[in-house]
């Protein structure tokens, strides 16, 4: 058999929306949304990513609904 085709990378775990952070170099609200997202894909060569959101109720994110993405 001949060599296989390489597989085009699948980033498994991202969020679309606002995240407060902690870090000291990235301190307050930090937002991705959609475009951002595709602009991050483009640029690292991924393919496909699988965009997990949160349950309501966390103080530190704000991250866009299933539904909300679908409409984006």
């Amino acid at each position: 058999m001949g060599a296989r085709p390489p597989v085009p990378p699948i980033d498994f775990h991202v969020h679309v929306g606002e995240v407060y952070s902690f870090h000291p170099k990235v301190k307050g609200w930090v937002r991705a949304g959609p475009g951002e997202l595709l602009s991050y894909m483009d640029g690292a060569g991924v393919e496909r990513a699988v965009v997990l959101s949160l349950p309501r109720g966390d103080p530190y994110a704000r991250f866009l609904s299933n539904r909300r993405l679908l409409r984006a």
